[in-house]
C-alpha cells in the first residue's frame, strides 16, 4: 500500500522540515506554511497569506512551529500547546533559525544586509519575547543552516562549501570551525 500524499499545498514548496518524532513535517513557501501528519497526510495547521516567509522551523517534539516574515518572528503551538509569540527581530537580511530542544527558546542567526559580514546570533525566550543572549561576530562567508545541541547553549552551523561551526551562545567567543568541507 502506498503512503498517502501530503495534501493541500497551493504554492511551490521551498523547505521541508521533519520533526524528530518522525510524525510531522513542516513545509514552507513564500506565502504559506503547512504542518502535516506523516501517518495520514492530513494538514494539522496552516498559515496562509504570508508576505515573505524568510525562514521556518519545527520543534523536535512537533509541539511548536516558528517562522520569520519580514522583520517579525512568529511562534505558534501545535496540538494544544498554547505557546505563542510575535517578536520584532529588528533586522533584515539572510536569516536561519531553530527551536531549542526545550521548546521555550528560538535561536536566530542573521547576517544583516546593512552590516556587511557582521552576523548576529540571538536566543529568544518565547514566553517573554525578550532576547536571552545576543552576540555578534564577523564571519568569513555567508551563513548556513543551524541546529541546537540538546540541553545546552551550543549551536551548530553548516556553511556550504566552508565547514561546520560551533557558536557558544553562553559566551562572547567567535564561532569555532569544527570541520572543513572537502573540495
Amino acid at each position: 500500500m502506498a503512503e498517502p500524499p501530503l495534501r493541500g499545498a497551493t504554492a511551490p514548496i521551498r523547505n521541508v522540515i521533519v520533526a524528530a518524532n518522525g510524525r510531522m513535517v513542516l513545509s514552507s513557501a513564500d506565502s504559506e506554511l503547512r504542518v502535516w501528519s506523516i501517518p495520514d497526510g492530513n494538514v494539522i495547521q496552516a498559515v496562509r497569506g504570508l508576505k515573505n516567509c524568510r525562514a521556518a522551523c519545527l520543534s523536535r517534539d512537533g509541539q511548536t512551529m516558528a517562522w520569520i516574515e519580514g522583520r517579525r518572528l512568529h511562534a505558534r503551538g501545535l496540538q494544544g500547546n498554547p505557546s505563542r509569540a510575535d517578536i520584532d527581530i529588528g533586522s533584515s537580511g539572510l536569516v536561519r533559525m531553530a527551536i531549542h530542544p526545550n521548546s521555550t527558546e528560538i535561536v536566530t542567526l542573521i547576517q544583516p544586509k546593512d552590516q556587511g559580514k557582521e552576523t548576529e546570533l540571538t536566543v529568544w525566550a518565547i514566553g517573554t519575547r525578550e532576547p536571552l543572549v545576543r552576540t555578534r561576530h564577523a564571519v568569513e562567508s555567508g551563513i548556513g543552516e543551524i541546529t541546537c545541541a540538546a540541553g545546552g547553549r551550543d549551536i551548530l552551523e553548516g556553511r556550504p562549501g566552508v565547514g561546520v561551526f560551533l557558536w557558544e551562545a553562553s559566551s562572547s567567543k567567535a564561532p569555532r570551525k569544527l570541520s572543513e568541507t572537502s573540495s
